[in-house]
């Protein structure tokens, strides 16, 4: 295949990626705000045909785009751990972004938590951690990663991360979403099995949800803003673990990919970006006790 007919499927892709934007802003908002949760899994039905309708109109084979085999434990264990490092560097994002607008992911926050609550445990699990585990990756993993076939592997993480940052719709979440875009990506690269990306999407979802399941009251007081100076000496303390995320990586790639092969190269740029992110993690972490030492001084 030519690269005038790879460039051609992508397009293709893209194209669907956009019609699809503009029918979730119209009739996906409208959904959403009108009927709540109900909406948002009927906007999740949504996403799904997003994904099969374009496949048959383009005539591609359902087993070339889902492909699904028996995983092995080996590759189960390496999505744990794939998205261990996705979710480190999804919540450093997220604290970043907090630093700088604080309001804003407070307010998101809070009012994803009251609408959660509005529905039982069971609708909970169901519209937000299965559906979406498998609408969201057929239409993602399935449908326009397919269209990138011939595109090179790291192109096709870069590219499906940023896709799946966009597809939000939510600048304060936008490389929290696109980093796990990315690692659903590779986990599917790596293992060509669809069941991947499906298990580590519904993990990631089913997690955000366990603060949930406890009966709490006002959560307006929940999600209280941090001081800036607080927020830095979190990110600070943080970073030490975001240190750690280019090993858990190769031992994720380890898991997932039976052919993959780490050079001594490799190994030595892994330890000098650990060792670098661990000065400035420090940095970070002693100026920020120095700054809040100063404020509860005066």
């Amino acid at each position: 295949m030519n690269s005038n007919t790879n460039k051609k499927l992508a397009l293709k892709g893209i194209t669907v990626f956009i019609i699809f934007l503009l029918i979730f802003v119209t009739i996906g908002s409208y959904l959403q705000y009108k009927y709540q949760m109900l909406g948002l899994f009927l906007t999740e039905l949504i996403i799904l045909f997003a994904g099969l309708i374009p496949m048959f109109i383009l005539k591609i084979s359902p087993k070339d785009m889902i492909k699904i085999k028996k995983p092995k434990f080996k590759e189960f264990l390496g999505c744990i751990v794939l998205w261990i490092g996705a979710f480190i560097l999804s919540t450093f994002s997220v604290l970043i972004i907090s630093y700088f607008n604080p309001d804003s992911i407070n307010n998101v926050s809070v009012g994803i938590n009251n609408l959660l609550q509005s529905v039982s445990l069971f609708e909970r699990i169901l519209i937000i951690a299965v559906t979406p585990a498998i609408c969201e990756e057929i239409f993602h993993r399935g449908f326009i990663q397919y269209t990138f076939k011939d595109f090179s592997n790291i192109s096709k993480v870069i590219i499906m991360g940023l896709i799946f940052g966009i597809f939000h719709l939510d600048t304060t979440r936008f490389f929290a979403t696109g980093i796990l875009g990315a690692a659903l990506t590779y986990s599917y690269i790596a293992t060509v099995n669809f069941l991947a990306p499906v298990f580590i999407h519904f993990l990631n979802n089913f997690v955000s949800l366990i603060p949930t399941f406890f009966n709490t009251e006002n959560l307006e007081n929940i999600n209280t803003v941090m001081s800036s100076s607080e927020t830095l000496k979190s990110i600070g303390s943080y970073m030490y673990l975001v240190a750690f995320v280019p090993i858990i990586f190769i031992l994720a790639s380890k898991l997932l990919n039976k052919e993959a092969k780490s050079s001594k190269k490799t190994y030595l740029i892994t330890l000098g970006l650990v060792l670098i992110l661990f000065i400035i993690a420090s940095f970070i972490s002693v100026s920020s006790s120095a700054e809040l030492s100063v404020i509860g001084y005066f």
